[in-house]
């Protein structure tokens, strides 16, 4: 019963689509997005702003899921550090339990 419990839970959590850039501001994820720089250019900015680059296997938590406030991108806290970054929305997959709080962008 517990291992039930568990496996559905693991259901509803909120996951990254495809790998991406979580920032800790939004300044930065949007500085890094308009950037023209090249490949090893950005890979260094990424380096030197505190960003981290997140796979769908890393586990995230959605802190604010509307677009009211960040725009285009959600805040979220990453489970291995517990630090709280910032995400392309798009990029992110928001599971809530339950009928009634299920959240649809």
């Amino acid at each position: 019963m517990i291992i039930l419990a568990v496996g559905l839970s693991a259901l509803h959590a909120d996951r990254i689509k495809s790998t991406t850039v979580a920032c800790p501001t939004v300044e930065i994820l949007e500085g890094l997005e308009k950037s023209d720089a090249d490949f090893k250019e950005k890979n260094f900015y990424i380096m030197q702003q505190g960003c981290v680059v997140l796979t769908p296997k890393d586990k995230i938590h959605v802190l604010s899921p509307d677009a009211s406030c960040c725009g285009k991108y959600l805040r979220i806290s990453i489970d291995r550090t517990n630090d709280i970054m910032y995400v392309n929305k798009y990029d992110v997959f928001v599971e809530q339990g339950g009928t009634k709080n299920i959240l649809r962008f």
